[in-house]
């Protein structure tokens, strides 16, 4: 899924790069500020706000002709699309 939501939304999106020995998906590095808990007050600004709400309005829509498919992990291995169906 994240491939595809790469390819249709934006750079936003992490891609996944395979799995590690105990099966946990290892995505690319995206840049940025992560606040922690307690979150900072910068993270409430209006425009942080804003930003993560488009944001994800954008993964949302590009996701919505996956509604029905079946649910598959997806990456890429020597430029090809590997689909996993579980």
């Amino acid at each position: 899924m994240l491939v595809y939501e790469r390819k249709k939304s934006s750079q936003e999106v992490p891609m996944p790069v395979g799995f590690d020995a105990e099966g946990r998906e290892i995505v690319t590095f995206l840049p940025g500020k992560v606040g922690k808990y307690l979150l900072p007050a910068w993270l409430w600004a209006p425009e942080i706000v804003d930003d993560a709400g488009r944001l994800l309005r954008r993964v949302h829509d590009a996701s919505v002709p996956l509604i029905g498919k079946p649910l598959a992990a997806m990456y890429e291995r020597d430029y090809e699309l590997i689909l996993i169906y579980r």
